[in-house]
């Protein structure tokens, strides 16, 4: 009993406790089951009417009736509830069930008699059962028990479809044949007791009910028919307009028909007798003119998605090589200048698409394409230019896509304009350099030749170095140039690269970030920022521009921050140096040097100490030599009394 507190007590047997004292064993609760659902038995079965439920029911913990059928002994469903439904009309009516939790096993029981003698209905070939109005079917819904539980069941869903018998529609009689509007259209109807007339041709003789329709092409192109029923039908193509006279046409596969511009076809729907006649006939048109480079399909707009077809096309003297020899053609103006992503949709045969520009079939130039993924390929589209689609391949009809994006407005074209960013790890927005320029007084960051810029600026929220890399696609290459100042007539250069460029950012300072292309190149870039730290906790001192300048914290052949020719050794926490412990020794002809960024106007010093182990008179001349941009201004010797001293 809930709340109820017991005591297990084990008294373990001396002479067969194995070792003894020790013991094992297993304690299971079982909840009591749930009260059983109302329509647990038949005779509680809930009553249904109508042609289209969807009813919410449950047999969590019903059980079963001694005469019920249950399953066989190692599939055995005993958890049952009842429904009954009754027809209201002639029809064919179709049941299913599931359960709400899909992990759970459900079977669907239908009988007609009375209880214990319970007897299925005969089924139709689609599953459903012919009915009558007042014929009464009684449904069984049945699941597992659960045995860790000792009950089963749960929430499921019950489906009724009906059917409806209807009298066959008006366009029964050959004069009375139904116009088939195009390029698409739909008939929904019944052949149910359709008849045939004399001399009409029949595709078999035991089809004799028989639905007819009129088609007028505009011009040849191809014309596909899809049909939904419950039972077997025959679709028929005649050219003409009478009986005697009507010529079968061949079906190209699937209930696709060519046919010719300005002709009449009838077109016939046959059966034999059927339960109830309901009957959906779908139509396309797909015109055949596209078959040729000068016939293309033009296609407006930035976001595109048709249905074509190439059953029987073909390729003309000159055309470019497609997959296949069956190639259709669609044209699009570009509206705008700015990516567009293309594609056919996946086909269970293999399609392809290519893309040109030209004037005619025999001077096309094909467009430089991207992949981004399969079946999907992208382009920089120019405003007002014509881009010509080819399609070719296996299987009959093709998806084709487009979705064209125009580029953003130009934001930051000039210095003053920079974006402003911030963060140690960063990728930004895709920034447009259509309509950029360059402005008087700037820098001609790609040397003398045509080139425009953008901009961005940020400020470094700690010491370290940047990477900083551009992306485009559809422009190859972007220099990077980073400066320093706020006029851009007096920017002092940080550091630059092609794609990618890395510098060592001073905390607090503000850097400008030029993005350069040349003058023609059209698309938008796309900045990312990592900021890294430092190695060591020496590599900064307060005013000096160089890293780790007195050595201490690292190693001397490890130290990242200075360049190394020669043999170079050295001493690490020794006594006498005059920052520190640690120091390098540099062998004959050996060198050490570091870079750092200068501004225009500002003035540097350069401090050192050295100490020539030996004589005097063993020092090279030139100690210290400063270069800029690969000119040597400064070099500097130290006089034998001067030696290990500060130099300056």
């Amino acid at each position: 009993m809930p709340g109820t507190t017991y005591w297990m007590v084990v008294m373990p047997h001396p002479e067969t406790d194995d070792p003894p004292g020790e013991f094992w064993g297993e304690f299971n609760f079982f909840p009591d089951p749930p009260p059983p659902p109302p329509n647990d038995h038949f005779a509680d079965r809930i009553l249904l009417t109508g042609t289209n439920l969807i009813v919410e029911g449950n047999n969590l913990g019903a059980g079963a009736e001694p005469w019920e059928n249950v399953g066989w002994p190692w599939n055995r469903m005993p958890v049952t509830v009842w429904y009954s439904w009754t027809a209201s009309a002639h029809g064919v009516v179709y049941f299913s069930a599931r359960h709400v939790d899909s992990a759970l096993a459900i079977s669907l029981g239908t009988y007609q008699g009375a209880p214990p003698s319970l007897s299925v209905p005969s089924a139709t070939t689609d599953g459903g059962f012919l009915v009558a109005p007042g014929d009464t079917v009684y449904l069984q819904v049945a699941s597992a028990v659960n045995a860790s539980l000792g009950y089963g069941g749960g929430p499921f869903l019950l489906n009724i479809r009906q059917g409806v018998r209807a009298p066959a529609s008006a366009n029964d009689a050959f004069a009375s044949r139904a116009d088939i509007v195009l390029p698409t259209d739909r008939f929904e109807g019944s052949i149910y007791e359709a008849t045939s007339e004399p001399g009409e041709p029949l595709p078999a003789p035991t089809t004799p009910q028989t639905l007819w329709w009129r088609l007028v092409p505009p011009e040849d192109g191809v014309m596909h028919f899809t049909l939904t029923t419950s039972f077997p039908m025959t679709l028929a193509v005649y050219e003409g307009t009478e009986f005697a006279t009507m010529a079968s046409q061949p079906d190209g596969g699937g209930l696709r028909f060519r046919v010719l511009g300005g002709r009449e076809y009838a077109v016939q729907v046959a059966s034999g007798a059927v339960p109830y006649g309901g009957l959906v006939l779908n139509t396309r048109f797909h015109s055949l003119s596209n078959d040729f480079f000068a016939g293309s399909l033009r296609v407006e707009g930035a976001n595109l998605n048709l249905t074509g077809n190439f059953t029987f096309a073909t390729a003309e003297p000159s055309e470019p090589m497609g997959a296949g020899t069956n190639t259709v053609w669609l044209s699009w103006s570009a509206p705008f200048a700015g990516p567009v992503l293309f594609g056919l949709a996946a086909a269970y045969q293999f399609q392809a698409v290519q893309a040109f520009t030209g004037p005619d079939v025999g001077h096309l130039q094909p467009v430089p394409l991207i992949g981004l993924a399969i079946g999907v390929m992208s382009f920089l589209a120019r405003e007002g230019t014509v881009y010509h689609f080819q399609v070719s391949g296996g299987a009959h009809e093709f998806n084709f896509r487009l979705d064209a994006t125009p580029f953003l407005p130009l934001v930051n074209d000039h210095l003053a304009e920079a974006v402003e960013v911030s963060g140690r790890t960063l990728r930004l927005a895709p920034q447009s350099v259509v309509g950029a320029t360059m402005e008087v007084g700037e820098p001609m960051h790609l040397g003398p030749v045509p080139q425009k810029s953008i901009w961005w600026r940020w400020v470094a929220p700690r010491s370290g170095f940047l990477n900083l890399s551009a992306r485009s696609t559809f422009i190859p290459q972007v220099l990077l140039a980073v400066y320093q100042g706020t006029n851009v007539g007096a920017l002092g250069l940080v550091a630059k690269g092609t794609n990618a460029v890395k510098f060592l950012a001073m905390g607090g300072e503000s850097y400008a970030i030029a993005a350069v292309v040349p003058e023609a190149a059209l698309g938008d870039v796309t900045c990312s920022l990592q900021l890294g730290g430092l190695s060591d906790t020496y590599a900064l001192l307060p005013g000096n521009l160089l890293l780790s300048p007195s050595w201490e914290g690292s190693s001397i052949s490890g130290n990242p921050y200075w360049g190394k020719s020669g043999s170079i050794g050295g001493y690490i926490n020794a006594p006498n140096g005059l920052d520190g412990g640690t120091w390098p020794v540099l062998s004959t002809g050996a060198r050490i040097w570091q870079d750092f960024p200068t501004v225009p106007g500002h003035e540097y010093a350069v401090q050192f100490a050295y100490l020539a182990q030996g004589s005097a008179g063993c020092c090279p001349v030139d100690v210290v030599q400063v270069f800029w941009d690969d000119r040597q201004p400064v070099s500097s010797a130290v006089a034998p009394h001067e030696i290990n001293t500060w130099q300056w």
